[in-house]
């Protein structure tokens, strides 16, 4: 009898270990396809980081790019060429200019600013209407001199309570500066 309790306890031995190492089998088995879904998702994301930063990285060289140019627009507002012998634009072409430099900085951006009247005046250029100008990135400044332009008096959403001056000069159809006010 004890023959055969020994031997029945070695068959449920076996039998137990049998059931263990098929559990751990397929615990592994699991696993390495756990392994293998995750090494392939860190590739996707690894590739998607990678093409992140390629584009963060264009992304500000053409910031810089835009700044460059804006700084150098803002820059040339205080050309103080002799207007001799030039004709002026007509103030259709500068109503062109004023309305593309609109949309270029951005200046509609928190409502449309409608023109309610447009002047000619001696302005002083400035840079008080470049987009960076307001990042802080170029220095809000003035000319030691005037220039003739169109002066167009704006105002937002036709509300008399916030208003963009803009100039355009009459002989190089530049905008010039101007200035925002209201409340």
């Amino acid at each position: 009898m004890k023959k055969k309790t020994k031997i029945l306890v070695i068959i449920i031995i076996f039998v137990l270990f049998m059931i263990t190492f098929a559990y751990l089998f397929n615990v592994n088995r699991i696993l390495e396809k756990r392994i293998e879904y995750l090494e392939k998702r860190d590739t996707i994301l690894s590739d998607r980081i990678t093409e992140n930063a390629a584009n963060i990285s264009n992304l500000q060289t053409q910031k810089q790019n835009v700044n460059n140019e804006s700084e150098k627009l803002a820059e040339s507002v205080f050309d103080n060429s002799p207007t001799d012998g030039l004709s002026p634009i007509s103030e259709e072409e500068a109503k062109k200019v004023w309305e593309e430099f609109k949309k270029e900085y951005n200046i509609d951006e928190y409502g449309i600013y409608y023109t309610q009247k447009i002047q000619v005046k001696d302005v002083i250029p400035n840079t008080y209407l470049y987009y960076n100008y307001y990042q802080g990135k170029v220095e809000g400044r003035q000319a030691t001199f005037t220039r003739k332009a169109y002066v167009f008096i704006c105002n937002r959403n036709n509300e008399n309570l916030d208003w963009v001056d803009g100039y355009v000069d009459m002989y190089t159809g530049k905008v010039i500066g101007g200035r925002f006010y209201g409340v």
